[in-house]
């Protein structure tokens, strides 16, 4: 069973104009925000095959979505964001945090 794929906002520059795709993304790892969603999606599929230990996989993932808010903070933000090393051959993937 095919686990859901998580959407991403990806940043095209053509030189003289810029836009934005809505797509799945395939690098979503590039981002903290990203893994947050994520740990919410795999503690609601394992919830729904596992109702027996949905409690510990609530409480598991609480605390890496807490842990990955700490993470998010560090380091400032003090320039712009960095374009991925995915971002050639004709992808435009913009890391967001």
């Amino acid at each position: 069973e095919k686990l859901p794929t998580l959407k991403a906002e990806i940043l095209c520059d053509h030189g003289e104009h810029a836009h934005v795709h809505e797509t799945d993304d395939p690098h979503w790892w590039h981002s903290v925000d990203c893994w947050r969603r994520a740990a919410r999606q795999v503690r609601d599929e394992l919830v729904r095959i596992d109702p027996d230990h949905a409690a510990g996989y609530r409480a598991n993932a609480r605390q890496v979505r807490a842990e990955l808010l700490d993470l998010r903070a560090w380091p400032p933000r003090t320039r712009p964001s960095p374009i991925s090393a995915t971002s050639t051959g004709g992808g435009c993937w913009q890391c967001r945090d």
